[in-house]
């Protein structure tokens, strides 16, 4: 017969306790009439025991120095201030209290398998924080009414002009150009998203690409983004 942490067991039980859940896998004891006792059921519970009140003091066991709790059990180790122990022992798959006519019952829990802690959570967090990024960067660069562009000189942008932006992340946008102060180095223009419908005054259409990637932000966001690529590649 096998023994975990000391304890006699039967072939296939096991367990895992921590201070907020305990995970087991057992046979049914008589708690579970209607239960195979051939069969390991997969039970976890918060690491509550309600006959005495008291949290982080559940185990799993087996048995050790007795013929019974082969099949695994939970016991409860709280040692009250006046010496006495609590020492209630529950079955495993039910969650019922052994003593005393099944009185008892364990609260079921969430396993770490279930909970947002696995590898694939990971992933979903990774693309939250993705979108978030995106977000904040499609706020922080969306021009406003008249909102001022900073762009190296480039030919055939001039006053009453129109320009389309392809910053990374976003789609092509057109925006109307109200004024421009140029200098040797760089063209500051005043543009509005809000587009007048084109005359003979304003046929003209010019294409050009303003941004480099290199703010903050963007470097951000393809950082998050490679980040993510290898751990979705990783799973």
């Amino acid at each position: 017969m096998p023994i975990r942490d000391g304890y006699r067991i039967l072939a296939g039980v096991s367990w895992t306790n921590d201070k907020k859940t305990i995970t087991v896998k057992m046979a049914p004891a008589s708690c579970n009439k209607n239960k195979s006792y051939k069969q390991r059921y997969k039970r976890t519970w918060k690491n509550y025991c309600p006959a005495c009140k008291q949290s982080g003091y559940l185990r799993a066991i087996g048995a050790k120095g007795r013929k019974t709790a082969v099949e695994g059990e939970i016991n409860c180790s709280y040692v009250n201030p006046n010496g006495g122990r609590c020492d209630v022992d529950y079955d495993g798959v039910s969650g019922k209290s052994k003593e005393g006519s099944c009185k008892y019952s364990l609260t079921k829990g969430s396993s770490s398998s279930d909970s947002n802690t696995t590898a694939e959570q990971k992933v979903l967090d990774k693309k939250k924080a993705l979108r978030e990024l995106k977000n904040e960067y499609k706020e922080k660069s969306k021009p406003k009414k008249d909102s001022k562009l900073t762009i190296p000189p480039l030919k055939l942008i001039r006053e009453g002009s129109y320009i389309e932006l392809s910053p990374p992340l976003r789609s092509t946008k057109t925006y109307f150009i109200i004024s421009t102060d140029e200098s040797e180095d760089d063209v500051q223009l005043n543009i509005s998203s809000s587009v007048p419908a084109p005359g003979s005054q304003y046929s003209e259409k010019y294409t050009t690409s303003v941004s480099n990637g290199s703010s903050d932000i963007e470097k951000r966001i393809r950082l998050q983004g490679k980040k993510l690529k290898k751990c979705i590649c990783d799973i």
